[in-house]
């Protein structure tokens, strides 16, 4: 089980910016589940996704009720994980080490009361956040790589509709849209769908007052709905066009998420 949380820190940017604490609970997980091999590839799907399209989101990940065993499944896991990331993570298995630290990281209130906080409980949170949503049936997502062109697929049944939003810390960005499989005179909700960064790489206060750190922070994410409500049966393809050279070396990530409603 996981939940996220959100933190907000001051940068030397004299901007704020939001972060997320998130809580890994491993209680009653066997070890048979945290060696899968599905489960692991999940997990460095997920680490390619935190780390490529929202990088410096998270502020700290604390795994609790950490087994055993789980030193060998992290020492597998951790390679696929980029140094700066891996420097946020810690492990607690003592429920007295990590109830404390909990409390360090985030408001008493913030924190559900499952995990010694006043806060409301993971169920309750889960349960009112679903009757504010639209009726999904499905969520697909998918991490596309962009160098000059890409596309992906979804195929929609009968009484079913679909949303489709882009989210991306890519400064270049690209211009994404949706045909039916086909019929590529027929676009749909054409949108470039790029991040904005509040500092100029070129500037030359980069070399003594700004950061790494802080250049990858002050990027603001885009996140863009770029069709709504389009309507099954049918296949339609998700197009996105970079204008980079096919020769590029360079990759823009983009993380799409269409959201599938029964109708």
């Amino acid at each position: 089980m996981s939940y996220h949380l959100f933190a907000c820190t001051f940068l030397s940017l004299r901007s704020f910016r939001f972060q997320r604490v998130l809580i890994f609970d491993l209680d009653g997980v066997s070890s048979s589940v945290l060696t899968n091999r599905r489960v692991l590839a999940l997990l460095k799907h997920q680490s390619t996704v935190d780390s490529l399209c929202f990088p410096e989101v998270t502020k700290t990940m604390i795994v609790i009720n950490a087994p055993s065993f789980y030193t060998a499944t992290w020492n597998l896991a951790k390679g696929w994980i980029d140094p700066r990331t891996q420097a946020k993570i810690e492990i607690y298995s003592s429920k007295s080490y990590w109830s404390k630290r909990s409390l360090e990281l985030i408001d008493v209130d913030k924190l559900p009361s499952n995990y010694g906080g006043t806060g409301p409980s993971i169920e309750s949170a889960i349960l009112s956040a679903k009757s504010k949503e639209k009726p999904i049936s499905r969520r697909v997502t998918e991490l596309m790589n962009v160098k000059a062109y890409a596309n992906y697929v979804i195929k929609l049944y009968e009484d079913e509709s679909l949303d489709i939003l882009v989210f991306t810390n890519s400064i270049v960005g690209a211009e994404f849209y949706v045909t039916p499989v086909g019929d590529k005179t027929r676009i749909i909700g054409k949108s470039l769908v790029k991040a904005v960064s509040a500092i100029d790489p070129s500037s030359s206060i980069l070399d003594s007052e700004v950061d790494e750190s802080d250049l990858k922070a002050s990027v603001v994410l885009d996140r863009k709905e770029i069709a709504h409500n389009i309507i099954g049966p049918g296949e339609w393809m998700i197009h996105a066009n970079s204008g980079k050279s096919r020769l590029s070396f360079s990759k823009e990530y983009f993380l799409v998420v269409m959201n599938i409603i029964k109708t």
